[in-house]
């Protein structure tokens, strides 16, 4: 849709579907499939006896059938993927070993760019299962456990029995030994709703889930685009199966999308791109290869606010395939906001922000940061400029591993020298911290509540760069910091030169309460110095019967009375339940 396609203000384009939520765009295809031969599977896991279960897909004159799975990871940027298989509205795994979470049974050597290849070795009952996997991918933490891909096996050394990949786009060495998992693996097709690609014969074995609906291939690189339109309204309507990014929105204004659904993409959900007064309200966001929903817009120079805004909407089941840095909702740009959300169920983090006076407020964030290490539920850092951000009467919980090691997660992760940032009445419960302060300033971290967190409420340290000419001097001297809107907007940062801008100065840490948990934490007694506590409670001994109700909204409703937010989360959870798509 283009400018052409407009509407008006008074009268903008309504493209509406029916009000009880049957109405569904598609980018798929049902296809057909046959039952396997033994000839087809001589490699399946316990060999003809399990070809019966099997079908078998024709992919010929798909993208699949020449390009094979699609690489992912943290420095992956995916357009789109090459290959979505869906039976009904489940989306179809590639066949894997182990089945779930991860396995560390792997040594390595050399570095991410190494040439003409990386070399990895498994125990000897591994390497023989899969030393004769034709199409075989190998996925995993290899640099480092906040940076994840997957990349092809591309050769088989076999007097070393070791496997051999090109060069990753991970930063970094490989390390001697890390989490790791292998799929698209024949010898490993056993579980409903696992396939294998084939691309050189253009076939997928899969394994279909019983009553599972009609198998479906994916075929529509994206659902909606938007660009150079305004006065647009998308309603009541289903946005699903793509291969990319489900709706593109882009130089735009005035564009609103309510109570829709939009998901099961190989790519993203929703992209806005430099546009203005985007809203999308009361929707239901989920099943997302990469980001959910990413949001840019407004002027950074000049200050200028773009209005573009997520309200009322679940975004869940986000980063399915690309596991870490693809959160639920990603904010880059001035004056976003995302309001009255659930974001949940994420490898890593829930939101991502880059930008000026952006608001997060009265969400619910939870279960995510639960796979990657060094992490947040709400993520941001290495700018001293990015400033004026608002985080507020949000409720936190169930974020990162419930039990040791300890992995670095926290519920907002000021990460090198984030600055700026005013912290208030959040309720932070089962997190292992709730703020992370890594090197930043003029941070207000206020009347917050931080309940049962296995290290403490608040994590203070200097670290990071100075007047270095790196990355964080080069972004200062790239704003006008010396003239308005921004002198009069941030102050401080007119004289950063000046204040030894390497160390966390200025941070306030008040009117805050701890409960079951320690207030702070300080990396070295000399980190100390920098941050003054002014009027907070500290309470590290509770009795069981005064922890919390068992259900985790009911105490945060309680504790809510004295961080302040003017909605207990119980109820915003209860409204959010009855948004048209949220059972589907």
């Amino acid at each position: 849709m283009t400018n052409a396609d407009s509407g008006t203000r008074s009268e903008p384009l309504v493209i509406s579907g029916a009000i009880d939520g049957t109405s569904h765009l598609l980018g798929s295809t049902v296809v057909s499939a046959v039952p396997v031969t033994s000839a087809d599977a001589t490699e399946i896991k316990g060999g003809p006896a399990d070809v019966p279960k099997i079908l078998k897909l024709d992919l010929h004159g798909s993208r699949a059938a020449k390009e094979g799975l699609t690489r992912r990871g943290a420095y992956v940027n995916v357009e789109r993927s090459s290959l979505e298989l869906y039976q009904g509205s489940v989306r179809l795994t590639p066949a894997r070993w182990p089945k779930r979470d991860f396995s560390t049974s792997i040594k390595s050597t050399g570095s991410a760019q190494a040439a003409p290849g990386t070399k990895v070795t498994v125990p000897n009952e591994l390497f023989e299962r899969w030393r004769n996997e034709r199409h075989l991918w190998f996925a995993g933490y290899w640099t480092s456990d906040w940076a994840y891909e997957s990349t092809p096996m591309i050769g088989i050394d076999a007097s070393k029995k070791a496997f051999e990949f090109s060069p990753l786009k991970s930063q970094g060495n490989i390390r001697n030994n890390f989490r790791f998992f292998v799929e698209n693996a024949l010898s490993e097709l056993s579980a409903p709703g696992e396939y294998v690609l084939d691309p050189g014969r253009s076939i997928a074995l899969v394994v279909p889930i019983a009553s599972g609906g009609d198998l479906q291939v994916v075929n529509a690189d994206t659902i909606i685009e938007i660009d150079g339109a305004h006065d647009i309204v998308l309603e009541n309507l289903s946005f699903e199966k793509s291969l990319g990014t489900t709706i593109k929105i882009k130089a735009s204004e005035n564009i609103t999308i309510r109570n829709c659904f939009v998901g099961h993409s190989g790519g993203g959900g929703i992209r806005v791109e430099d546009s203005r007064n985007v809203t999308i309200d009361s929707c239901v966001i989920r099943d997302t290869a990469e980001t959910a929903v990413y949001i840019s817009g407004g002027n950074r120079k000049l200050l200028e606010p773009s209005g573009n805004k997520i309200l009322n909407s679940v975004v869940i089941d986000f980063g399915v395939r690309s596991r870490t840095y693809r959160p639920g909702v990603q904010l880059a740009g001035v004056g976003n906001r995302i309001e009255g959300c659930l974001i949940a169920r994420g490898p890593h983090s829930g939101v991502i922000v880059a930008g000026n006076d952006n608001v997060i407020v009265g969400n619910e964030i939870a279960e995510v940061a639960g796979e990657a290490y060094d992490s947040g539920a709400i993520y941001m850092g290495r700018d001293w400029t990015e400033r004026g951000n608002v985080i507020e009467g949000n409720f936190f919980h169930d974020i990162g591993n419930k039990k040791p090691p300890d992995r670095f997660i926290s519920g907002v992760y000021l990460d090198y020298q984030a600055s700026g940032y005013l912290i208030r009445r959040n309720v932070f419960l089962n997190v292992w911290r709730g703020v992370v302060v890594q090197g930043g300033r003029d941070n207000i971290i206020e009347n917050n509540a931080f309940v049962l967190m296995p290290a403490a409420g608040v994590w203070l340290h200097k670290l990071g760069e100075g007047l270095t000419g790196g990355v964080l001097e080069k972004r200062l001297l790239a704003m006008p910091i010396q003239e308005n809107p921004w002198a009069e907007r941030y102050p401080s940062l007119r004289s950063i030169m000046e204040h030894d801008p390497a160390s966390p100065l200025n941070n306030v840490l008040t009117g805050n309460i701890a409960i079951g948990t320690k207030l702070i934490e300080f990396l070295t007694p000399a980190d100390r110095l920098f941050l003054p506590l002014e009027s907070n409670t500290n309470t590290e001994s509770m009795a069981s019967s005064e922890r919390a109700a068992e259900d985790s909204s009911q105490f945060a409703a309680a504790l809510m009375a004295h961080a302040g937010s003017d909605l207990p989360v119980a109820n915003r959870r209860q409204a959010l339940s009855r948004l048209l798509y949220m059972n589907y």
